[in-house]
């Protein structure tokens, strides 16, 4: 969602360092707290009128009473998108657990799990701020640098609205824009528990994504924490590999914007593991600006490393030296990183660190090597073959296993005959120079 914001910044004219401001909160606020609900219908709506700030005035009229930020409590936390304006938004995730909130030490543990519509189960737990951040999921640790940002910061700009019940508590309504960013807050009255929050993004096209917590009736304020509450597990200090590997032959499948073939520090799939994101994107459960589906020819090291999630020309928290990989959205035991994933398909990232040069063989200090482009393709031309039918097909079968959309894909990279669901080539060119080793 980060990209979204950038854009709305942008829109709205936001400073850069506000912007900044704003990207980093909603990353450590939503994705890694844990907890909410929307308020229920019989809170009263702000509006955009009652509260209002820009980037050259942030402060509040008149100080709110000190929130409780130092507690333990049971959360639940949940994603919305609504691509439709004046349509009603869909849940995309929800994660129920409990959350240890340390706001005066600048740091926060959440455990929680989520279900999956697919049958099988996240289970994680994040750590922010504190000396040694961390992500532990299904088993496996992946080591983030993730400086800490309150998710109660905006409370002091935000003014009181109204008072409502929520959750069976009586709470003052707290709300405050800045910019395309709505922020809403529940306070209990008799102890200045945080009840619920949400912080809502509205993009240029009027479309919108909720992000929203709440904590449970169990809140108790604490005083002090359990240091070992906050000790990095043992894991997250060992390698994590799979068995030794031989060198392949492999083609990997990647969906990416129309100026950006390359492979360096980049995510990329087989084919049942990109049909499932590429479902994702077509049918707007996930935003991006990705229009082009690729196929390459690689040739990797098969000892597999722990995957990295790959944004903004980076790779982090998963091996260095070697190729990443997993199960698509990481859901089995270890993330699927040692399993043969034939029924879901598996995800791999590629570190510009393991890339081998020109000159250099795969499997001695470097992990893999871009042969060619094989085949590109448009996300429109996929449509129009039937893309979203079949995505339909396997989201309703509900098995996670995507085989119908990744029939329409497969069948619109062997051929450019539409009677037989082929798709032409978008480049003039299938064979770029590699991207230089970074």
């Amino acid at each position: 969602q980060s990209a979204r914001l950038h854009s709305a910044c942008a829109n709205k004219r936001r400073t850069r360092e506000m912007c900044r401001r704003l990207l980093l909160l909603l990353v450590l606020a939503t994705a890694l707290l844990a907890a909410v609900h929307a308020a229920p219908p019989t809170a009263p709506k702000p509006t955009r009128s009652s509260s209002q700030h820009t980037a050259g005035s942030l402060a509040a009229p008149t100080p709110n009473p000190p929130l409780v930020t130092e507690f333990v409590s049971s959360s639940v936390f949940r994603i919305r998108r609504q691509p439709i304006p004046d349509k009603p938004p869909f849940t995309v995730f929800t994660f129920t657990g409990r959350v240890w909130s340390d706001d005066v030490n600048k740091r926060q543990l959440v455990v929680r799990k989520y279900d999956m519509h697919s049958g099988f189960s996240m289970y994680q737990k994040l750590l922010t701020g504190g000396d040694e951040p961390y992500i532990w999921m299904n088993g496996r640790c992946l080591n983030y640098t993730m400086p800490y940002a309150s998710p109660f910061a905006l409370y002091n700009l935000a003014t009181l609205q109204g008072q409502a019940e929520v959750d069976g508590r009586q709470c003052n309504l707290y709300n405050v824009f800045i910019g395309a960013l709505n922020y809403s807050i529940a306070v209990e009255q008799k102890t200045n528990y945080p009840v619920a929050m949400e912080i809502v993004i509205e993009s240029e096209d009027l479309t919108r994504v909720y992000y929203s917590n709440s904590y449970g009736s169990d809140l108790e304020p604490v005083s002090s924490f359990n240091p070992s509450l906050f000790t990095k597990p043992q894991l997250c200090y060992d390698e994590q590999l799979c068995e030794e590997g031989g060198v392949e032959d492999m083609l990997f499948w990647r969906l990416h914007p129309h100026d950006t073939i390359t492979l360096v520090n980049k995510n990329v799939a087989d084919l049942l593991g990109d049909a499932q994101f590429v479902c994702q994107v077509a049918t707007g459960m996930r935003p991006s600006n990705d229009t082009i589906l690729s196929t390459f020819q690689v040739t990797v090291n098969t000892t597999w490393g722990l995957y990295s999630p790959c944004n903004g020309g980076e790779c982090i928290g998963g091996s260095a030296r070697l190729v990443g990989r997993e199960a698509a959205e990481g859901v089995k035991w270890r993330g699927g990183q040692c399993d043969a994933n034939d029924d879901i398909g598996s995800w791999y990232s590629l570190p510009g660190t393991a890339q081998c040069a020109e000159d250099e063989g795969v499997g001695g200090s470097c992990a893999w090597k871009l042969h060619h482009l094989a085949k590109s393709v448009s996300i429109d031309c996929l449509r129009e073959r039937g893309l979203l039918p079949a995505c339909a097909d396997d989201i309703r079968r509900g098995n996670g296993t995507f085989s119908s959309s990744g029939g329409v894909m497969l069948a619109a990279m062997q051929s450019t005959d539409p009677l037989h669901g082929g798709c032409p080539h978008v480049y003039a060119s299938a064979r770029p120079a590699p991207a230089a080793r970074s």
